[in-house]
């Protein structure tokens, strides 16, 4: 009886790419400190004191603030998460079986997850309870966009594996 040497080479990459999945990361979301401090104030809400831009840009309609403001809570990242965290999870499956890559499947995630938390600061109406901007904020803003004034956090969402 003869024995067969079978090659192992797709297996062994395989294998390989799989060890590898351990040691890659993907972050989503307000990467820059500046961004995220703010971008965590719309999602969490809370009482903060009114920041110096705000006060003048307010003063300059005329409008008097105190010393502290209110932000409801939009969660815009976690409800994305919620909503979405098996759709990435299919969605990284798939792709890896095609590709056979992990920074790209992850890169492939990572755009889908950008987008899916853009859409929620783009329609935050979607968001569970959402909470209408303060007749005062409308104001300053001079627009009733919630979540989007100067589009620097929208803009600001990005993904990075490491």
């Amino acid at each position: 009886m003869a024995t067969k040497l079978v090659k192992l080479n797709n297996l062994n990459k395989l294998s390989d790419s799989i060890d590898k999945i351990g040691k890659k990361t993907l972050s989503v979301g307000l990467l820059t400190s500046k961004i995220a401090t703010y971008a965590a104030k719309q999602e969490y809400g809370g009482v903060y004191p009114v920041e110096d831009e705000y006060r003048a840009r307010a003063e300059a309609k005329g409008i008097k603030l105190g010393d502290t403001i209110s932000i409801p809570s939009r969660p815009f990242m976690r409800y994305s998460f919620e909503k979405h965290h098996k759709e990435w999870t299919a969605l990284f499956n798939k792709a890896f079986v095609k590709t056979k890559n992990i920074d790209t499947s992850l890169k492939i995630v990572g755009e889908q997850v950008k987008a899916n938390i853009q859409h929620y600061i783009i329609n935050p109406l979607e968001l569970p309870e959402p909470v209408a901007n303060s007749w005062q904020t409308i104001a300053i803003k001079e627009k009733d966009t919630i979540l989007r004034d100067s589009g620097e956090m929208l803009n600001s969402v990005n993904y990075e594996v490491k």
